[in-house]
Order: C-alpha cells, then structure tokens, then sequence
C-alpha cells in the first residue's frame, strides 16, 4: 500500500462479503471457474497454467 501511496495511486479496498462492490473481478472468477477448470479439469500446475493462458486470451480478446 506504501508503494502506491508514494506514486500517487489511490487504493480502493473493498470490503470482504461485498461481490457487488467488484462486480468485474466476481465475473471473471465465476466464468474462469466455470468454462474453464471445470470444462478442462487440469491434473497438474502445469495444465493449470496452460488452460488458464488459452482461457486469458479468450475472455480478454475474443
């Protein structure tokens, strides 16, 4: 938090139990749960890595 105080970024911390409050990030962790480690259900880190990669690109460019 300092780090960003000093360089003059103000930090809205939201409050836990409140999925209203950031409703973008809550969206993204149910579609990332959803169409992506239940569809693929990756074995290992390294699937992990590699599904979550492909599913990055998805959601963010097509």
């Amino acid at each position: 938090m300092k780090f960003w105080h000093c360089i003059g970024v103000k930090v809205n911390i939201c409050p836990p139990h409140r999925p209203d409050l950031n409703a973008f990030v809550e969206r993204y962790h149910r579609a990332y749960g959803e169409e992506c480690l239940k569809v693929y259900q990756p074995q290992n880190l390294a699937e992990v890595n590699e599904v979550t990669k492909a599913f990055k690109e998805h959601y963010n460019w097509e």
